[in-house]
């Protein structure tokens, strides 16, 4: 949509974003979003990149259930964010977060042509390589290894349902 001028005599320069209506497809009204949020564990043994237990941190997560999250910022105040469909708590395993995550959407996309787009987004250090793809090690497996992340799980699901 493209800037329109408005009318307030306070700011005759002013410019408002005219909204225009949401495009409709064929198939659906609205574009679905799937927004997981995984929690990276604690590092006991000091062998990841994630925070140990006790670590003076500027962000401290008080909390979770299934679909939000709770965090005191460095200001001392608290926030929920509680736009997840989903939140994957510290203990959950890669098959877990796979099984949570991809096997509806997988289905979507290959018996009802729906598009389909996996993407991680986070800070540095926070688990998207490890959540995503897994430890380097695992990927030199040729059949479904128990670290593979959910992309390597997305393929072998895939080759299955072709092979099948």
């Amino acid at each position: 949509s493209s800037p329109v001028p408005t009318n307030n005599s306070s700011a005759p320069s002013a410019y408002v974003r005219q909204q225009s209506a949401p495009r409709k497809s064929p198939k659906q009204e609205l574009v679905d979003t799937t927004l997981f949020l995984r929690i990276r564990p604690i590092d006991t043994d000091g062998s990841s990149a994630g925070h140990c237990a006790g670590e003076a941190t500027a962000i401290k997560l008080d909390g979770w259930d299934e679909s939000s999250v709770q965090i005191t910022d460095s200001a001392r105040q608290t926030h929920v964010f509680d736009y997840a469909t989903h939140v994957l708590a510290p203990e959950t395993t890669q098959q877990q977060a796979y099984d949570a995550m991809l096997p509806a959407l997988i289905h979507a996309w290959l018996n009802e042509r729906n598009n389909l787009m996996v993407a991680a987004y986070g800070q540095t250090g926070t688990g998207k390589t490890h959540t995503m793809f897994g430890p380097k090690e695992s990927l030199a497996s040729d059949s479904l290894h128990p670290d593979w992340g959910v992309l390597p799980r997305t393929m072998h699901a895939c080759f299955e349902h072709i092979a099948s």
